[in-house]
Protein backbone atom coordinates (compact mmCIF):
# COMPACT_ATOMS: atom_id res chain seq x y z
CA UNK A 1 0.00 0.00 0.00
CA UNK A 2 1.28 3.04 -1.06
CA UNK A 3 1.45 6.86 0.04
CA UNK A 4 1.59 9.94 -1.30
CA UNK A 5 2.56 11.99 2.12
CA UNK A 6 5.54 13.52 1.92
CA UNK A 7 8.31 12.12 5.14
CA UNK A 8 10.09 14.87 6.18
CA UNK A 9 13.84 14.09 5.73
CA UNK A 10 16.21 12.74 7.99
CA UNK A 11 18.50 14.97 9.95
CA UNK A 12 17.82 18.13 12.06
CA UNK A 13 14.96 19.91 10.89
CA UNK A 14 14.40 23.97 11.66
CA UNK A 15 12.54 24.90 14.60
CA UNK A 16 8.18 25.51 14.35
CA UNK A 17 7.84 29.01 15.07
CA UNK A 18 5.02 29.81 17.48
CA UNK A 19 3.58 33.72 18.01
CA UNK A 20 3.60 35.06 21.45
CA UNK A 21 0.44 34.99 23.32
CA UNK A 22 -1.27 38.71 23.37
CA UNK A 23 -1.96 39.93 26.71
CA UNK A 24 -4.02 43.01 27.11
CA UNK A 25 -2.09 46.31 28.41
CA UNK A 26 -2.26 47.21 31.99
CA UNK A 27 -5.28 49.63 33.39
CA UNK A 28 -5.00 53.12 33.62
CA UNK A 29 -3.70 54.26 36.96
CA UNK A 30 -6.88 55.64 38.88
CA UNK A 31 -7.35 59.17 38.37
CA UNK A 32 -7.31 61.22 41.67
CA UNK A 33 -10.24 63.21 42.68
CA UNK A 34 -8.41 66.66 43.04
CA UNK A 35 -11.43 68.76 43.42
CA UNK A 36 -12.81 66.02 46.35
CA UNK A 37 -9.76 66.23 47.85
CA UNK A 38 -9.43 70.28 47.96
CA UNK A 39 -12.93 70.58 49.28
CA UNK A 40 -12.35 67.83 51.98
CA UNK A 41 -9.66 70.58 53.26
CA UNK A 42 -11.65 73.53 53.15
CA UNK A 43 -14.16 71.41 54.97
CA UNK A 44 -12.21 70.84 57.51
CA UNK A 45 -10.45 74.19 57.90
CA UNK A 46 -14.31 76.27 57.70
CA UNK A 47 -15.28 73.65 61.10
CA UNK A 48 -12.33 74.87 62.78
CA UNK A 49 -12.63 78.60 62.63
CA UNK A 50 -15.94 78.19 62.70
CA UNK A 51 -15.01 76.85 66.38
CA UNK A 52 -12.62 80.13 67.14
CA UNK A 53 -14.86 83.06 68.10
CA UNK A 54 -12.77 85.73 66.62
CA UNK A 55 -12.90 83.79 63.26
CA UNK A 56 -16.49 82.59 63.27
CA UNK A 57 -16.92 84.16 59.84
CA UNK A 58 -14.29 82.73 57.70
CA UNK A 59 -15.60 79.67 58.76
CA UNK A 60 -19.42 80.28 57.72
CA UNK A 61 -17.63 81.15 54.27
CA UNK A 62 -15.54 78.46 54.04
CA UNK A 63 -18.06 75.54 54.76
CA UNK A 64 -20.47 76.54 51.87
CA UNK A 65 -18.09 76.95 49.25
CA UNK A 66 -16.46 73.16 50.47
CA UNK A 67 -19.94 71.92 50.23
CA UNK A 68 -20.52 73.52 46.80
CA UNK A 69 -17.07 71.45 45.66
CA UNK A 70 -17.90 68.33 47.37
CA UNK A 71 -20.72 68.21 44.96
CA UNK A 72 -18.98 68.79 42.23
CA UNK A 73 -16.43 66.74 42.92
CA UNK A 74 -18.92 63.80 43.24
CA UNK A 75 -20.93 64.21 40.11
CA UNK A 76 -17.61 63.51 38.06
CA UNK A 77 -17.69 61.14 35.90
CA UNK A 78 -14.62 58.52 36.35
CA UNK A 79 -13.07 59.43 39.37
CA UNK A 80 -13.34 58.22 42.52
CA UNK A 81 -16.36 59.67 45.17
CA UNK A 82 -14.90 59.02 48.37
CA UNK A 83 -12.98 62.64 49.65
CA UNK A 84 -15.97 64.23 47.90
CA UNK A 85 -18.56 62.36 49.64
CA UNK A 86 -16.57 63.30 53.23
CA UNK A 87 -16.45 66.76 52.55
CA UNK A 88 -19.86 67.02 51.71
CA UNK A 89 -20.61 65.24 55.35
CA UNK A 90 -17.69 67.68 57.09
CA UNK A 91 -19.44 70.38 55.39
CA UNK A 92 -23.05 69.84 56.84
CA UNK A 93 -21.48 68.65 60.12
CA UNK A 94 -19.88 71.84 60.93
CA UNK A 95 -22.20 74.02 59.45
CA UNK A 96 -24.29 72.58 63.00
CA UNK A 97 -21.24 72.74 65.03
CA UNK A 98 -20.93 76.75 63.78
CA UNK A 99 -24.88 77.08 64.37
CA UNK A 100 -24.44 76.00 67.93
CA UNK A 101 -21.13 77.79 68.34
CA UNK A 102 -23.03 80.82 67.19
CA UNK A 103 -26.05 80.02 69.07
CA UNK A 104 -23.93 79.89 71.96
CA UNK A 105 -22.11 83.53 71.35
CA UNK A 106 -24.98 85.32 70.94
CA UNK A 107 -26.92 84.30 73.90
CA UNK A 108 -24.03 85.18 76.02
CA UNK A 109 -23.54 88.46 74.54
CA UNK A 110 -26.63 89.26 75.02
CA UNK A 111 -27.11 88.12 78.78
CA UNK A 112 -23.73 90.34 79.19
CA UNK A 113 -25.67 93.52 77.80
CA UNK A 114 -29.17 92.56 79.88
CA UNK A 115 -26.48 91.77 83.19
CA UNK A 116 -24.94 95.60 81.87
CA UNK A 117 -27.92 97.48 81.15
CA UNK A 118 -30.15 96.37 84.16
CA UNK A 119 -28.22 97.28 88.00
CA UNK A 120 -27.79 94.97 90.61
CA UNK A 121 -30.83 95.66 93.17
CA UNK A 122 -29.20 96.12 96.12
CA UNK A 123 -30.85 94.22 99.20
CA UNK A 124 -31.21 96.11 102.50
CA UNK A 125 -31.03 93.67 105.71
CA UNK A 126 -32.98 94.59 108.84
CA UNK A 127 -33.74 92.07 111.73
CA UNK A 128 -36.49 92.83 113.94
CA UNK A 129 -37.99 91.15 116.96
CA UNK A 130 -40.79 89.30 115.46
CA UNK A 131 -42.20 86.30 117.84
CA UNK A 132 -43.51 84.24 114.94
CA UNK A 133 -39.94 83.87 113.27
CA UNK A 134 -39.18 79.85 114.20
CA UNK A 135 -37.83 76.32 113.36
CA UNK A 136 -39.80 73.47 113.51
CA UNK A 137 -38.87 72.95 116.96
CA UNK A 138 -41.25 75.64 118.60
CA UNK A 139 -44.41 75.57 116.50
CA UNK A 140 -46.25 72.12 115.51
CA UNK A 141 -47.98 73.30 112.86
CA UNK A 142 -48.00 70.07 109.82
CA UNK A 143 -47.52 72.62 106.51
CA UNK A 144 -45.42 75.10 108.19
CA UNK A 145 -43.76 74.26 111.38
CA UNK A 146 -45.78 76.63 113.23
CA UNK A 147 -49.48 77.22 114.57
CA UNK A 148 -51.75 79.39 114.06
CA UNK A 149 -51.98 81.97 111.33
CA UNK A 150 -48.87 84.18 110.12
CA UNK A 151 -49.14 87.41 112.57
CA UNK A 152 -46.12 89.35 111.13
CA UNK A 153 -47.61 92.41 109.49
CA UNK A 154 -44.97 93.47 106.27
CA UNK A 155 -45.77 96.69 106.54
CA UNK A 156 -43.95 97.31 109.56
CA UNK A 157 -41.48 99.80 110.07
CA UNK A 158 -37.97 98.84 109.69
CA UNK A 159 -36.84 101.15 112.74
CA UNK A 160 -37.33 98.58 115.69
CA UNK A 161 -34.73 96.50 113.68
CA UNK A 162 -31.54 96.32 114.33
CA UNK A 163 -29.04 96.87 111.18
CA UNK A 164 -25.73 95.63 110.53
CA UNK A 165 -23.37 96.02 107.37
CA UNK A 166 -22.01 92.06 107.34
CA UNK A 167 -24.89 90.66 108.81
CA UNK A 168 -26.07 87.93 105.78
CA UNK A 169 -22.94 89.09 103.71
CA UNK A 170 -21.82 85.57 104.01
CA UNK A 171 -22.17 82.25 105.64
CA UNK A 172 -20.14 83.24 107.68
CA UNK A 173 -22.02 85.53 108.98
CA UNK A 174 -25.78 84.63 108.05
CA UNK A 175 -28.84 87.04 109.19
CA UNK A 176 -31.14 85.34 111.87
CA UNK A 177 -34.56 84.18 111.19
CA UNK A 178 -37.10 87.19 110.64
CA UNK A 179 -34.76 89.25 109.35
CA UNK A 180 -36.31 91.34 106.42
CA UNK A 181 -34.78 91.69 103.14
CA UNK A 182 -35.23 94.98 101.18
CA UNK A 183 -35.03 95.46 97.99
CA UNK A 184 -36.58 98.48 95.62
CA UNK A 185 -39.81 96.85 94.94
CA UNK A 186 -39.72 93.83 97.38
CA UNK A 187 -39.78 93.16 101.46
CA UNK A 188 -38.91 89.55 102.02
CA UNK A 189 -38.79 87.53 105.19
CA UNK A 190 -37.90 84.23 106.00
CA UNK A 191 -40.38 83.74 108.71
CA UNK A 192 -40.29 79.81 109.24
CA UNK A 193 -37.77 76.67 108.88
CA UNK A 194 -38.57 73.27 109.37
CA UNK A 195 -35.44 71.34 109.65
CA UNK A 196 -37.34 67.57 108.99
CA UNK A 197 -40.30 67.94 107.10
CA UNK A 198 -40.53 64.58 105.15
CA UNK A 199 -44.03 63.87 106.75
CA UNK A 200 -45.32 67.06 105.73
CA UNK A 201 -44.25 66.48 102.39
CA UNK A 202 -45.37 63.21 102.04
CA UNK A 203 -48.44 64.47 102.79
CA UNK A 204 -48.42 67.45 100.50
CA UNK A 205 -48.34 65.36 97.32
CA UNK A 206 -49.29 61.54 96.98
CA UNK A 207 -46.75 61.67 94.09
CA UNK A 208 -43.94 63.24 96.28
CA UNK A 209 -40.91 60.87 96.52
CA UNK A 210 -39.39 60.28 99.47
CA UNK A 211 -36.13 61.70 100.16
CA UNK A 212 -33.20 59.62 98.85
CA UNK A 213 -31.07 57.74 101.64
CA UNK A 214 -29.52 60.45 103.79
CA UNK A 215 -31.52 63.30 102.79
CA UNK A 216 -34.43 64.73 104.46
CA UNK A 217 -36.72 67.78 103.24
CA UNK A 218 -36.55 70.68 104.57
CA UNK A 219 -39.64 73.30 104.66
CA UNK A 220 -38.80 77.14 104.35
CA UNK A 221 -41.70 80.14 104.64
CA UNK A 222 -41.36 82.96 103.02
CA UNK A 223 -43.76 85.67 103.09
CA UNK A 224 -43.16 88.57 100.14
CA UNK A 225 -44.78 91.75 99.72
CA UNK A 226 -44.43 93.85 96.53
CA UNK A 227 -43.88 97.83 97.30
CA UNK A 228 -43.30 99.05 93.71
CA UNK A 229 -45.44 100.85 91.86
CA UNK A 230 -46.08 99.30 88.51
CA UNK A 231 -49.91 98.82 87.76
CA UNK A 232 -49.34 95.40 85.70
CA UNK A 233 -47.94 93.97 89.23
CA UNK A 234 -44.28 91.95 89.18
CA UNK A 235 -43.89 88.04 89.51
CA UNK A 236 -42.20 87.10 93.02
CA UNK A 237 -38.52 85.76 91.47
CA UNK A 238 -38.13 84.62 94.58
CA UNK A 239 -35.31 82.04 95.24
CA UNK A 240 -34.24 80.47 97.94
CA UNK A 241 -30.83 77.92 98.30
CA UNK A 242 -29.41 75.68 100.77
CA UNK A 243 -25.61 75.86 101.27
CA UNK A 244 -24.20 72.75 103.10
CA UNK A 245 -21.35 73.03 105.56
CA UNK A 246 -18.26 72.45 103.21
CA UNK A 247 -20.14 74.79 100.60
CA UNK A 248 -22.22 72.49 98.28
CA UNK A 249 -25.00 74.50 96.47
CA UNK A 250 -28.55 73.11 96.98
CA UNK A 251 -31.13 74.48 94.52
CA UNK A 252 -34.80 74.85 95.20
CA UNK A 253 -35.09 73.52 91.92
CA UNK A 254 -32.88 70.73 92.37
CA UNK A 255 -35.93 68.68 94.13
CA UNK A 256 -39.44 67.59 92.21
CA UNK A 257 -41.61 67.58 95.47
CA UNK A 258 -44.48 69.98 95.93
CA UNK A 259 -44.03 71.52 98.54
CA UNK A 260 -47.20 72.44 101.01
CA UNK A 261 -48.60 75.53 101.27
CA UNK A 262 -46.24 76.06 98.42
CA UNK A 263 -44.82 79.92 97.29
CA UNK A 264 -46.73 81.19 94.40
CA UNK A 265 -44.19 82.18 91.91
CA UNK A 266 -46.06 82.23 89.09
CA UNK A 267 -48.89 84.84 89.38
CA UNK A 268 -48.28 88.25 89.73
CA UNK A 269 -48.67 90.57 92.78
CA UNK A 270 -49.88 94.45 92.61
CA UNK A 271 -48.92 97.01 94.59
CA UNK A 272 -49.39 96.57 98.10
CA UNK A 273 -50.42 93.05 97.87
CA UNK A 274 -48.32 89.74 99.42
CA UNK A 275 -47.63 86.39 98.79
CA UNK A 276 -46.56 83.68 101.27
CA UNK A 277 -45.59 79.71 100.94
CA UNK A 278 -43.27 77.04 101.65
CA UNK A 279 -40.28 76.29 99.65
CA UNK A 280 -38.79 72.83 100.11
CA UNK A 281 -35.20 71.81 98.99
CA UNK A 282 -34.10 67.98 99.72
CA UNK A 283 -30.90 68.10 101.80
CA UNK A 284 -28.02 66.11 103.41
CA UNK A 285 -29.82 65.00 106.85
CA UNK A 286 -26.30 65.02 108.48
CA UNK A 287 -25.18 68.35 109.59
CA UNK A 288 -28.46 70.06 108.19
CA UNK A 289 -28.73 72.17 111.42
CA UNK A 290 -24.96 73.50 109.61
CA UNK A 291 -25.81 74.86 106.66
CA UNK A 292 -27.54 78.09 106.03
CA UNK A 293 -30.02 79.73 103.41
CA UNK A 294 -29.14 81.45 100.04
CA UNK A 295 -31.86 84.30 99.52
CA UNK A 296 -32.24 85.87 95.89
CA UNK A 297 -35.29 88.59 96.84
CA UNK A 298 -35.65 89.30 92.90
CA UNK A 299 -33.80 89.08 89.84
CA UNK A 300 -30.24 91.00 89.90
CA UNK A 301 -30.45 91.50 93.60
CA UNK A 302 -27.93 90.58 95.78
CA UNK A 303 -28.08 87.61 97.58
CA UNK A 304 -28.49 87.41 101.72
CA UNK A 305 -27.27 84.24 103.73
CA UNK A 306 -30.21 83.38 106.64
CA UNK A 307 -29.46 80.90 109.24
CA UNK A 308 -31.64 77.97 109.57
CA UNK A 309 -32.09 78.00 113.08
Amino acid sequence: MSSNMPFPEPGLQPPTSFAPPQTPPPPPPPRKNTLGLIALIVAIVGVIFACVPGALIIGWVLLPVSLVLGVIGAVQKDSPKGTSIAAIVVAIVGGGVAAVVAIALVGNAVGKAISAAAPSASTSVSAEATTDATTDSQRNDPDTGASGEDTDNPDDSDAAGETSADRGTSRDTPAPIGTKLTTDDWKITVKKVTLDADKQVAKANMFNDEPKKGSVYILVYVTATYTGDDDQGSIPWVSVDYITADGTTISGTDSLAVAPKAFNRIDAVYPGGSVKGNFVLEVPKKGVGDGVLAITPQLFADKVFIAVK
